[in-house]
């Protein structure tokens, strides 16, 4: 028996080539003749099977040109089904959507002239032939635009629900329609109001405005300028909400009869909306509703998500505002873990503002008021434009502009009970408050909800111990935090914007770190500082070499790149601009203990640190892994003499990783720009150099790594396996511990082999995760090469190759 790891072998088959070299297995899916953007999508599905998309897929037998096609795979890469259009620019396979059952949709909104396809396929089988209605749910006529993205939603039960607000009603145009899906037989048929919740009027657009799952299966559609022409007057541009029967579907015109509408002409305005609640049921809010004095003061209406509700908002079912431009809603619904719910209105009397409590098991109605809901006492104060949602399932809102008596906006922090909510006047005795004018204590994000129910307030104007000097303050989920900032229960600074950057970071373990990467230590401006603080006592003092990790040089600037939690409550500090003695902007990434913290100056004995100037290690981001362990990615490390060459970096999340880069420690760039963990351009389109897997490994992304055939392979991009145990004495499978570690090579990587300059590959991918280390598989898709990698562990094992 030969061993397969030893023995490197092509083998082609029914286009496909497979590969074993020393230590990993390829097997290469090569686009069928026609292929036009050959793996322009992928995705695997719960039993291994792989979706390859090709939308400009052109078919041979007929001539027609970017039909599309949307193929069905095997793990090891044969060919189960296919499904493509069959007529000019149908582009089937636009997109395709995996349903929690394992089924999957292909949507396909140009097909026909843009009728557009949705089309429900079996994760087994797959589609086999051509789209036409007697496999899809299609549209009526041209522009009808069925199987548009936005408008597919995925259910909690597995079914699905297609909205079309292009559809054309016979000669109604733009009337909009929704239709049910189940997620076991799918829909077939063309789009009809026999089959769907349609619109009857021109411009109805049914389903425009939101499609709304909610937690039981259910669904809401929400159509803002549904013309209520059944009403006595009509009232045109009504708007409408309409709840869906998740289990059946919801079909018929709809109408006053089975849906909820704000009885006034909406106009542009837009602001009738749906909030859908953690215990299944709903919430409507219409910032615009008028009373029955014809006066804008808005109305916030509870629906079950059983049954839905129809009519109008009332006085007798909804929270409602009292005086024009009350706007009781209009910074929408922040629902609460428990099911209840709060209604945001900043600009409650003349913003004052106020932040309503709700029972999300029935209907709150009433008048907005401080008896039953937390208001400001002053114009702008605007209580309730920020709120962060506590770990217990209680809440606590800030209002920056909060102004204390004569005291403009200093700021106020406000804890409510997720049970019972909290009303009245914001002061001082209820409220953790600034000191002073300006202060802007709890502006939007600097609130931050520890894990134990607790949570953390940072203030970086806050005159606590001097002139803008800062504090951070830990506040108790009992509600118990209350008064004015002060050198006696705040983290603070020494001098004027010592804080001014500040930003605090939850731990898991209930713990937090406070990053103050302009904090200056005895005239050394901005060495920057981190520190742990316990999330139960919190941290109290001054901030200091004696508590908190500190640079030791002008501009050090530690902290600045951010704190990463990890999954064991462990942290790490990424320092961009460290100077590693006289070499600026080395960077530096240090880990540190969530129980203990470190203390004491960034140095090479205590992070992974660079070495030349402009390293700027860590600049790429720092990745938690689910295992707890983490990858460091510094895309702009020079390798020697070969500029921004990058470097991917494993850290234990038990102990981390100090010391010096280079390709015993880390995958690395061996070309100038490289840039290896880098995946986004200048616009940042197209997201972080790592992909986590939930298996605990990663995907290591280089949109401009340079192939090993210069210059015919600038830029070509690649896509690497991380082990997320690192570099182990007997590695899984025929996985080598050369593989994780150094130049990224066959070996490790996926890439693509098309000269692009400076507009690379994009090689799209999804990942086949399993408990068996050798069956993990990494799938690549390389469009403009019209080909597929199967990069895995196993192939050679269960192609009967021992």
């Amino acid at each position: 028996m030969t061993n397969p790891t030893l023995l490197p072998r092509v083998l082609l088959v029914c286009g496909l080539i497979l590969t074993a070299n020393l230590h990993a297995a390829y097997v290469v899916i090569l686009g069928p003749e026609g292929s036009g953007t050959f793996g322009d999508d992928v995705k695997t599905l719960p039993n291994r099977n792989i979706v390859v998309l090709d939308e400009n897929y052109d078919d041979p037998q007929t001539g027609a040109t970017n039909v599309g096609a949307a193929h069905l795979y095997s793990p090891e890469g044969v060919l189960i089904s296919t499904l493509k259009g069959s007529t000019t620019n149908d582009n089937v396979g636009r997109d395709v959507f995996v349903l929690s059952n394992g089924n999957y949709l292909i949507a396909s909104f140009s097909w026909s002239a843009n009728r557009g396809a949705v089309t429900f396929c079996s994760a087994t089988t797959g589609c086999d032939g051509v789209v036409s209605a007697a496999n899809s749910l299609v549209g009526a006529q041209a522009s009808d635009l069925v199987g548009s993205p936005a408008y597919v939603l995925l259910l909690s039960n597995g079914n699905y629900v297609v909205a079309a607000p292009s559809w054309d009603n016979g000669a109604i145009t733009d009337a909009g329609a929704v239709a049910w899906g189940s997620g076991t037989t799918g829909i077939a048929g063309v789009m009809s109001t026999a089959n769907s919740l349609h619109g009857t009027t021109t411009s109805d657009r049914i389903g425009n405005g939101q499609l709304v799952a909610l937690a039981n299966g259910n669904y809401v559609v929400v159509t803002p300028f549904w013309d209520d022409i059944v009403s006595d007057p009509a009232v045109p541009n009504s708007g409408a909400v309409t709840f869906g029967n998740g289990s059946v579907g919801t079909t018929g015109a709809v109408s006053p009869s089975n849906s909820f509408s704000s009885g006034r002409d909406n106009g542009s305005s837009h602001l009738i909306r749906a909030t859908a609640l953690t215990n299944g049921n709903y919430v409507i809010d219409q910032a615009n509703w008028f009373n029955t004095s014809a006066v804008a003061v808005g109305a916030v209406t509870w629906a079950s998500g059983n049954t839905g509700i129809v009519g109008r908002a009332t006085t007798s079912n909804s929270l409602i505002g009292s005086t024009a431009g009350d706007s009781v809603g209009g910074d929408g619904i922040a629902a609460l873990p428990n099911g209840n719910y709060l209604v945001r209105s900043s600009d409650w009397r003349g913003s004052l503002g106020a932040l309503s409590f709700a029972d999300g098991n029935g209907p709150t109605i009433g008048v907005v008021s401080a008896a039953n809901s937390l208001v400001g006492s002053n114009v702008a104060d605007r209580i309730g434009m920020n709120v962060t949602i506590l770990s217990d399932g209680d809440y606590v809102t800030h209002s920056q502009q909060w102004d204390n008596g004569s005291l403009n906006s200093v700021g106020a922090v406000t804890w409510g009970s997720g049970s019972t909510g909290v009303s009245g006047l914001v002061s001082i005795s209820n409220s953790l408050v600034g000191s002073t004018a300006f202060d802007l204590l709890g502006r939007f994000g600097e609130v931050v909800a520890l894990s134990n129910g607790n949570y953390v307030v940072a203030c970086p104007l806050c005159d606590v111990n001097g002139i803008d000097t800062g504090g951070v303050i830990l506040g108790r989920g009992d509600g118990s935090t209350v008064g004015v900032l002060d050198t006696g229960n705040t983290l603070h600074g020494s001098t004027a914007m010592d804080m001014t950057n500040v930003k605090a970071y939850a731990l898991t373990n209930g713990n937090y770190v406070v990053a103050m990467p302009s904090w200056s230590l005895s005239g050394i401006n901005a060495v920057g500082a981190v520190s742990l603080a316990s999330g139960s006592s919190g941290l109290v003092g001054p901030v200091s070499a004696a508590n908190s990790l500190i640079g030791s040089q002008t501009n050090d600037r530690v902290g600045n790149g951010g704190v990463t939690a990890l999954s064991q409550g462990n942290y790490v500090v990424r320092s961009l601009n460290w100077r590693n003695e006289t070499v600026g902007n080395a960077g530096a990434v240090t880990y540190a203990s969530g129980t203990s913290g470190l203390v004491g100056s960034v140095s090479a004995q205590n992070s992974l640190v660079g070495t030349r100037q402009d390293d700027f290690v860590g600049g790429g981001g720092v990745f938690a892994l689910s295992n707890g362990n983490y990858v460091v990615v510094s895309d702009r490390w020079n390798n020697g003499t070969i500029l921004r060459a990058g470097a991917s970096t494993f850290g234990s999340g038990n102990t981390g990783i100090v010391g010096t880069i280079g390709a015993s420690n880390s995958f690395v760039g061996t070309r100038a720009d490289d840039r290896v963990g880098l995946y986004a351009n200048t616009a940042n389109l197209f997201g972080p150099g790592v992909v986590v897997l939930p298996d605990g490994n990663y995907l290591l992304r280089s949109l401009y790594w340079d192939g090993p055939n210069l210059p015919f392979n600038s830029n070509v991009s690649a896509v690497t396996f991380g082990l997320g145990t690192g570099l182990a004495p007997d590695p899984p499978g025929v996985l080598n511990n050369a593989d994780l570690v150094g130049p990224l090579t066959a070996n490790n990587s996926g890439f693509g082999t098309v000269f692009r300059g400076a507009q690379p590959t994009l090689i799209v991918h999804d990942y086949n995760a399993s408990d068996i280390p050798q069956r993990r598989q990494l799938v690549l898709g390389l469009p403009l090469e019209n080909r597929v990698i199967l990069l895995s562990y196993d192939l050679f094992f269960r192609g009967d190759f021992e």
